[in-house]
This record gives C-alpha cells, structure tokens and sequence, in this order.
C-alpha cells in the first residue's frame, strides 16, 4: 500500500502531474491516477525479470515494472515543461558559447596583431631602407622580447650599412676631388703643348710635367686606398713628421700650368714654365 503522502503526488491538484497504473497479470486495468495527462496503456513486457524499464511516450516519461507473476506497475510524469526548459537551456548554452567563441576569436586577433606589429615594423622599415633612406631605424617598444632583441640587432646592422654607405661616398668624393687637380694638369699641358710646333726642350719639358701629374696621381691613389682601409678598421694609421714646404711647393709645382692657362690661355709664356723648371 501507498501512503498518503504518495498518493497525494498522483492527485489531480499536484502541480508536478506525476501518474500511475496497476495492470493484473491478464492486462486488466487494476489503479490508476486521477491525474493523468495520457491514457493509460499497459507496456509490452521486454523478457523475464523483475528489472525496472523506462520510455518515453506522447510527452511523457514512464518507468515501469513487471513482478514475478506478471502483474505490472508503471509511474509517469510529462516532461514538455522539461524539455521546454532544456531547448531554452540550450539555447542560452549556444549563445553564451558564440559570444565566448566570438570574444576568444576577436581578443585573440588583436593579441595577435600586437604580436605581429614587429614584424611589419621590421618589414617596413627593411622597405624603406632598400629604397636608399638609409637613416631608418625600427622602432623598439619593447627591447626585453625576443622581437625586439631582433630589432636592435638589425638597427645595430643598419648603422653599419649606413656608415659603410658614408664611408664609401666619402672616399668616392676624395677621389674624384684630389684626383682632379692631376687630370686637369696632364689636359692642360697637352693641349697647350698641342696648340702649336714646339721644340724638343718644350715637349720633354711638357712630358715632364705630365709625368709628375702622373707620379703625382699615382701617390693619391695609393693613399686613397690606404684611407680606405684606414676607415675599415683594417689597419692602424702610422703617424710620421710631415715637411710642410715640400709638400707646398710639390703644390705649387703642379697647379702652375694650370695658373698660366688661367692667366692666357693663348700664349705659352717659355720664360716662366723654364723658370718653374729650375727651382
């Protein structure tokens, strides 16, 4: 017997609609509940034992029992309201797991972003000193990761570039500036030569010359070449006392051709070009 208790769940004023049915063993309908929010059908019995079964039935989800002598007991209840709640459960579950998903997606784009904006910095950076603006650096923000140890590394290596750069453009200037002066003796010394017949004392003189301007060339393109490496590091620079006087009037020597073409550049003057020559 069911106390009252019990029976109160399977009356019709119980809020959780639970019901019930007792079947004889000849399938006659023995109890059941007032309260029923579906007719009552006896379950087939699945095989031998007294085990407790389940299903689920127009809305509703029984559980139910055969004894040893046939007779059956089953107790239900609906579950719409149930699966009402788990649809809307669910669908609270979708949404909370698309806005995570989308908040996961969307923090871990801009993580990812801030991650790589040194790497397009360097890239930029690396653009624009391909293209000849030698004085780019990248910009560090944060020198304590591994990007930005890389990126002082290659400021470190863009330095040395643009300074290899100057220091190349610079010897290209010295050159061309202290080899000019030379070249322009020889050219003037031969076209004056060439201007007119000269005697044989004027053009040995005239070769002379050009041969100094030639020694002359010769001697900076030697020092040149040392300055070069002077400015690598390669080799230390030999300080030595230098005679100011003869270095003047070497000077002096080889730009006074080039004074005389200045002065008249139509008429050789013999006179000063035999006193140049006898110092």
């Amino acid at each position: 017997m069911l106390s009252a208790a019990t029976l109160n769940l399977f009356e019709e004023t119980d809020p959780n609609g639970f019901y019930y049915g007792i079947w004889s063993r000849s399938g006659t309908l023995v109890k059941g509940s007032t309260n029923r929010a579906v007719a009552l059908e006896r379950p087939l019995q699945p095989g031998a034992g007294t085990r407790i079964y389940t299903q689920t039935r127009a809305g509703s989800r029984e559980a139910f029992q055969f004894t040893e002598l046939g007779d059956c007991l089953l107790a239900g209840r609906p579950i719409q309201a149930d699966l009402r709640a788990m649809r809307r459960f669910a669908g609270w579950l979708w949404a909370a797991g698309g806005g995570v998903l989308a908040l996961g997606l969307g923090g871990g784009w801009v993580l990812a972003s801030r991650a790589l904006q040194p790497v397009a910095d360097i890239s930029a950076a690396a653009t624009r000193i391909s293209a000849g603006h030698l004085a780019e650096r990248i910009n560090v923000a944060e020198t304590d990761s591994e990007l930005g140890r890389l990126a002082g590394v290659l400021n470190s290596t863009f330095a040395r570039l643009e300074a290899a750069f100057a220091q190349q453009k610079q010897f290209t200037a010295d050159a061309s500036h202290e080899l000019r002066t030379p070249i322009a003796v020889i050219l003037a010394e031969a076209q004056t030569t060439l201007a007119r017949e000269r005697s044989a004392a004027e053009y040995r003189e005239t070769i002379e010359v050009c041969l100094a301007a030639a020694q002359q060339m010769r001697r900076l393109t030697q020092s040149l070449l040392e300055l070069a490496r002077f400015d690598a590091g390669q080799e230390e620079i030999a300080r030595a006392p230098v005679a100011l006087d003869e270095v003047v009037r070497t000077c002096a020597d080889l730009i006074q051709p080039l004074a005389e073409a200045r002065g008249n550049p139509g008429h050789r003057r013999a006179g000063a070009r035999d006193g140049r020559g006898r110092h």
